[in-house]
């Protein structure tokens, strides 16, 4: 590549993969289908590798999908505890045969 032509390039570029493209936050958040916001809070707070060139915003998409899955929580099965059963309700006959009372005699 000729120099004039090498410095044309914003840095770094020349090691990056042709295969890399270069997002715009229009085209990043279209393809997720995020507002535009929401990449440029995560941009804000540097939450998301990005580049600026000439105060343009570009993603490395490479870089965009190896942030995103470094990301993922890992999902946990849910306990498969015994959950407590609720109290079986209180009659007159459960009662008494508690007590040990006959049911006859108990209201009489």
């Amino acid at each position: 590549m000729p120099s004039s032509a090498r410095s044309m390039q914003p840095f770094g570029t020349e090691r990056r993969a042709m295969s890399d493209r270069l997002l715009t936050t229009a085209q990043l958040a279209a393809k997720w289908g995020w507002p535009a916001g929401r990449l440029y809070r995560l941009v804000f707070a540097r939450a998301i590798p990005h580049h600026k060139i000439e105060s343009r915003l570009f993603f490395a998409e490479a870089e965009v999908e190896q942030w995103l899955a470094s990301s993922r929580v890992a999902v946990q099965a849910p306990a498969m505890e015994e959950r407590p059963q609720p109290a079986p309700a209180v009659t007159r006959e459960t009662e008494c045969q508690r007590l040990g009372i006959p049911v006859d005699h108990a209201f009489s």
